[in-house]
């Protein structure tokens, strides 16, 4: 939209809602006074939709423990992810948030479990959130060796 703004300098802003992530966008100011029209350089911005996560499948699974096992891309935001788990199809488990730091290289993130029924299914999934939002991915399961 176009805004009048006050003698001396500006620096303009305008929020803009109903972007597509993933997509680029591109944008430039454009001042007129009486003297003429300035047309600035123009800018381009892709947003994100939070923290990129990949869950993998678990692994050193014996009777009573087992390992999670995923990879987090931080989307250069600082990021936290946990592993959410439970018994059967319930998932009412969380363990410990694990700082993922804001880098854009996929890390990976583990979590160990112990205490667990043998030769039985447990489901898992896996959160990660950032300043931008969070991202769970599908739930996978696995079963304990039985005992």
């Amino acid at each position: 939209p176009t805004r009048t703004a006050g003698t001396g300098a500006s620096s303009p802003a305008q929020p803009i809602s109903g972007l597509t992530t993933g997509t680029q966008y591109f944008f430039r100011v454009v001042a007129t006074n009486s003297v003429g029209t300035t047309i600035g350089d123009t800018l381009s911005f892709m947003p994100s939709n939070g923290p990129k996560v990949t869950l993998g499948d678990a692994s050193a699974i014996l009777a009573d423990s087992a390992t999670l096992n995923g990879q987090i891309g931080p989307a250069g935001s600082p990021t936290t992810a946990h592993f959410e788990w439970g018994l059967g199809s319930t998932i009412d488990q969380v363990t410990p948030d694990v700082d993922m730091g804001s880098g854009k290289v996929k890390q990976p993130i583990t979590a160990g479990l112990t205490g667990l029924a043998a030769g039985t299914t447990y489901s898992y999934r896996l959160v990660a959130t950032n300043g931008v939002g969070s991202t769970t991915s599908a739930i996978k399961t696995f079963t304990t060796a039985a005992a």
